[in-house]
């Protein structure tokens, strides 16, 4: 599916660059080079120009953003470990669920198990999540619905109530045969279905496991299975446009958003009730993100990425510069 994710950025970009009126030309390994009116840049699948590599850094280090979070918003309450110190992740255990992930430099579900709540269940996790970090991070499961809140520069330019990904029982067939049909319908239709293929692994089974099933159950006919927890595997269909969010949700989120200086980042948080703050639902931030996958914003019915020309347009932008008598001055002093 890697060359399906590729064909949709090209889409997307492409889509963004004509209704702004910029120029696209196609360079080696993927890249994409824009132009108007004097200005370039460039873009390669969800990576921009926007953010340094210095934040991009810091973004990506869980622990320490959830460290620097945990004074502006809820967060889960959240231990990093290693293989030699794992009895301090079997401490955290309670019978409650609990996510296993990499602590580093991973994204789009990379290396994370949901609904761990005993010592297999945390081994098998660790087995995957220490294929991408020797850092681990263990955090308590959060009951409510996925959100990703887009900030462009500080302001918000959309949310998205990201589903899980999910089958439909026809009475006859099992989980696993319905996973092997929906994969194929994936094959047929590629990006405009969904982004990548269902992997049966171990956040499947555990999800499935808490609603006392497993692959070869047979759902009855209409019911929806849900099969992940981990969203990043879900269909186009499954990410739905939010009108409406409780304005202190936005403004503590814009708040994650500033403290960590990123210019496009895609905020994740987890709410029983979007019409109240987080502190009120007990609902907490997950994750800032940085490069973050656009896949969410994409319209099946119309195809076209609602997000990616506001994106392209900033990215475009004059950078702002200091007056040239202040550079000569500091040129000065510094020589």
């Amino acid at each position: 599916m890697q060359r399906q994710r590729d064909e949709f950025y090209t889409h997307a970009w492409q889509q963004a660059a004509a209704q702004i009126g910029a120029s696209s030309e196609h360079l080696d390994g993927g890249l994409i080079e824009f132009a108007r009116k004097g200005r370039t840049t460039r873009a390669w699948k969800n990576y921009t120009t926007l953010d340094d590599p210095v934040t991009l850094r810091l973004a990506g280090n869980k622990p320490l953003v959830l460290s620097k979070l945990e004074g502006i918003a809820p967060v889960s309450p959240w231990k990093t470990f290693k293989l030699e110190t794992i009895e301090s992740a079997h401490a955290m255990l309670d019978g409650s669920p609990h996510v296993v992930k990499p602590a580093r430099n991973t994204g789009a579900g990379s290396g994370i198990t949901t609904g761990v709540r005993t010592r297999a269940d945390l081994r098998h996790s660790v087995a995957n999540a220490a294929a991408f970090d020797a850092v681990l991070l263990i955090e308590k499961q959060i009951p409510g619905a996925n959100y990703r809140l887009l900030f462009l520069n500080g302001e918000l330019i959309e949310i998205v109530r990201r589903d899980p990904p999910a089958v439909v029982g026809d009475g006859k067939s099992s989980v696993r045969q319905l996973v092997a049909a929906e994969n194929e319908f994936r094959r047929k239709q590629g990006w405009r279905r969904a982004q990548t293929m269902l992997s049966i692994d171990n956040d499947m089974r555990l999800t499935l496991s808490a609603v006392g099933m497993t692959l070869s159950s047979v759902p009855q006919r209409d019911q929806d299975v849900v099969l992940k927890t981990v969203i990043n595997e879900n269909r186009a269909c499954e990410n739905v446009l939010v009108e409406q969010m409780c304005s202190e949700i936005i403004a503590t989120c814009r708040e994650c958003v500033v403290s960590l200086g990123i210019q496009l980042a895609g905020v994740d948080i987890i709410t029983p009730d979007a019409s109240v703050p987080l502190s009120e639902s007990g609902g907490v931030v997950l994750e800032v993100n940085t490069t973050p996958g656009l896949y969410h914003h994409f319209d099946p019915d119309e195809m076209k990425c609602r997000v990616a020309p506001a994106i392209l347009e900033a990215a475009l932008r004059p950078a702002v510069s200091l007056p040239r008598k202040v550079v000569h001055e500091k040129w000065e002093v510094a020589s």
